[in-house]
């Protein structure tokens, strides 16, 4: 009974997630990209195979990634910078006219160097796309388990379109040519361009006037990065992960054609059992939604990742080689979903678009330099050994990262109760989740009887209070201005204007408090527009107007783009 109702707290949490009209439209958008990317990829590696040989291919598959690599920087930056939304509108559309080139010069019997020239144009959307979705997620989100649960839509969305997409182009492939995969993909990609075209975010990050520089912002997302020890030890096993899903984009062409004899279509067909696997590993993701410790179902996705192409390596069998690919789709969604969903979680709301943006980078460049050695592995190791060596690269990796990956979620263990207390705050209710719950991970506790001072007038005040239970007064100068009780916030005034304390609050009651200090609260508050203006009223409401200008003042100048 309780593992039946685990199941279906989850399935309800998918259902919160699809009411969420933002998160469905993104999540549409996020699927058409998808699709639209490995269908073009199918057609322009039989492209480039057939006019000039795996060698080629994954110089082209390497080419397609040099652009983006030099992108992503600023698509680290402008993803903190700017409203996502409006740029994944944009690489929705590029990705469109990009496509609908490369249809039209096939379909003129165009140079095989002008294909390859958009194919390169379709992939520079690519720096943008992840990080602009994944940092827009948690604005959209509402509660927890939509923000896990958009994770695992995500993975259905992207996994379903690993199968559609090279599906479908195996069949376009096997009735037309070329041309008609790219055709298909461009209207694909209009389509997701409509889609994410609705999306409008509850709320959003504050920006500051004058921004002082890329390379600036660039540096401080990088720090942020580098100093979170789980951010960084997730994003390095990605890398190596990216690495071996950039060689075996090479690898299928060579196994399908060559190796298993099954022709040009066998290409997609391969590709797409691993969208089958990564279909069921979505529905597995359901499992993971709001479980909290990560870190283990990260690592058994890595090794399950990488041992199915070991073993199609050992057995290269074409019933084998479905089976295996189907298998390590399924380890790709739990290892997206776990990943993802851990990195959010540790990254600070203001800078995850950076962070996901140099993610981004490592993977780009991870790809393009598993694409690029491909060929070199095959001459040297044939196209079995090849397999064997970088499915056990994986599996090596996670292996080693065990330790590390049993302590990544450790501190971030939150009660229920802190996240809805502090969600049922005026102040705190705008932020999105990953936001609460770093607070809730930094509150501490101080409980106190009727007729105990908590705070005294002109005192040098360092923290805020949430009542959790019981109620307090307020007085100044002897007069009593207000009472406050459950949910209620006082003491914020002495931080955000930097003054003693401007009043004295006894408990009236036996109170329990969550108590929050000076840098995580100003750090929250002032880095959310929604929220800071919540915060904006609070402060007229209790201060003369004097000190509510000043507050304003302060507020703004406190601003963390």
């Amino acid at each position: 009974m309780p593992i039946r109702d685990d199941v279906r707290e989850r399935l309800e949490a998918v259902g919160e997630l699809w009411g969420n009209p933002g998160l469905r439209r993104a999540q549409l958008a996020w699927g058409g990209f998808h699709t639209a990317e490995w269908a073009s990829l199918v057609a322009l590696s039989v492209v480039a195979y057939e006019a000039d040989g795996a060698r080629v291919v994954g110089l082209v598959l390497f080419a397609r990634m040099v652009p983006s690599a030099f992108i992503a920087p600023v698509a680290a930056v402008i993803g903190d910078r700017y409203r996502r939304e409006r740029i994944l509108i944009l690489v929705h559309l590029v990705r469109a006219l990009a496509c609908l080139g490369a249809a039209v010069a096939l379909a003129l019997d165009a140079s095989t160097l002008v294909v390859y020239a958009l194919a390169v144009l379709a992939a520079v959307p690519l720096a943008a796309h992840r990080p602009c979705h994944l940092a827009l997620a948690p604005l959209l989100a509402r509660t927890p388990r939509e923000l896990a649960a958009s994770n695992v839509a995500a993975l259905t969305f992207e996994s379903t379109a690993v199968l559609l997409g090279p599906a479908g182009a195996a069949v376009l492939l096997a009735v037309s040519e070329p041309a008609a995969v790219f055709a298909a993909c461009a209207a694909v990609s209009f389509l997701s361009f409509v889609a994410i075209a609705g999306v409008q975010p509850a709320a959003l990050p504050s920006t500051v006037e004058g921004h002082p520089g890329v390379v600036h912002e660039l540096r401080e997302g990088a720090r942020a990065l580098v100093g979170n020890p789980p951010v960084r030890l997730v994003v390095g096993l990605f890398g190596a992960q990216a690495f071996v899903r950039g060689a075996l984009g090479v690898f299928l062409v060579v196994v399908a054609i060559d190796l298993l004899g099954i022709g040009e279509s066998g290409v997609g067909v391969l590709t797409a059992a691993f969208g089958v696997g990564g279909i069921l590993g979505a529905l597995a993701g359901l499992t993971l939604v709001g479980r909290g410790r990560l870190g283990r179902p990260f690592e058994l996705a890595l090794a399950g990742w990488g041992l199915p192409l070991v073993l199609l390596g050992l057995v290269p069998e074409s019933g084998v080689a479905l089976a295996c690919l189907a298998l390590s789709g399924l380890a790709n969604s739990l290892l997206d979903v776990s990943g993802f969903t851990s990195m959010q979680e540790h990254s600070d709301e203001r800078m995850v678009g950076r962070i996901f943006g140099l993610f981004e980078l490592v993977v780009i460049v991870a790809v393009a330099a598993g694409a690029l050695v491909a060929p070199l592995a095959l001459d040297i190791l044939g196209s079995r050994g090849a397999l064997i060596a970088a499915g056990g690269l994986l599996a090596v990796l996670a292996a080693l990262a065990h330790g590390a990956l049993g302590r990544i979620d450790d501190g971030m263990e939150v009660r229920v109760a802190e996240l809805e207390l502090l969600a049922r705050t005026s102040i705190f209710a705008p932020l999105p989740y990953a936001g609460l719950r770093r607070l809730a991970a930094s509150l501490g506790e101080r409980r106190a009887g009727a007729g105990e001072e908590l705070v005294r007038q002109g005192d040098a005040g360092d923290l805020v209070y949430v009542i959790a239970e019981g109620r307090v007064s307020v007085d100044q100068d002897g007069e009593v201005l207000r009472e406050l009780g459950p949910d209620d916030v006082f003491g914020e005034l002495a931080l955000i204007l930097d003054v003693p304390r401007t009043a004295t609050v006894t408990a009236t009651a036996p109170v329990v408090l969550r108590t929050l200090a000076r840098e995580p609260f100003l750090a929250a508050v002032t880095g959310n527009q929604l929220s800071e203006e919540a915060l904006g009223r609070l402060v007229a409401a209790r201060t003369p107007a004097a000190l509510a200008d000043s507050a304003g003042e302060r507020t703004a100048a406190q601003r963390v783009p």
